[in-house]
């Protein structure tokens, strides 16, 4: 299911050896359903959830037969707290070299990035899965051991179905931020 590229990239991450445990979207439980299971992106999804603007933490970065690979950590702004957890693959061929080049400087996540040059691009979810929430330890600290979290494999396609990203992302039980 996973790229050959996404797949080795994920094999060495985080999660590597986690149990994956593919599902439904009708089998996600709320607030997670909503959080996956749409058409846009998720950068802006969660900061709608959050009421905050989410930063970019990159734990590692790889480039692989042209293709830019990075595993990052979003963060709310106001209390640098984790609401995401991504492997991602950007297909780099598909952007212009001034968006190449911002996507490797990692000032911003991917979907705001798009969001902001008004690039049309939507999101298709692929699947989704759940992981015990003592895989995510090192991430998501305060999640319980015994906890499924849930996340999506999904690709970013332009307005004429060329993929521009694959990617793993996983979300912690959160509730709003409470500002």
């Amino acid at each position: 299911m996973l790229s050959a590229a996404l797949g080795e990239f994920l094999g060495s991450s985080v999660v590597s050896g986690a149990r994956i445990v593919w599902c439904d979207p009708e089998n996600v439980p709320q607030p997670y359903r909503d959080l996956l299971w749409h058409d846009g992106d998720m950068t802006s999804s969660l900061e709608r959830f959050h009421q905050d603007e989410l930063t970019l933490e990159i734990l590692r970065v790889e480039q692989a037969e042209g293709n830019y690979l990075r595993e990052v950590v979003l963060r709310r702004k106001g209390d640098a707290q984790a609401v995401e957890y991504g492997v991602i693959e950007v297909v780099l061929p598909a952007f212009s070299p001034s968006m190449q080049m911002a996507i490797i400087a990692g000032g911003q996540p991917l979907g705001g990035l798009l969001n902001s040059t008004g690039m049309v691009y939507g999101s298709v979810p692929i699947g989704f899965f759940g992981i015990g929430g003592a895989e995510m330890g090192e991430i998501y600290p305060e999640t319980p051991g015994g906890e499924i979290l849930y996340g999506r494999y999904n690709q970013l396609i332009d307005e004429d179905g060329v993929v521009l990203a694959r990617i793993v992302e996983i979300l912690p039980k959160s509730e709003p931020n409470p500002q």
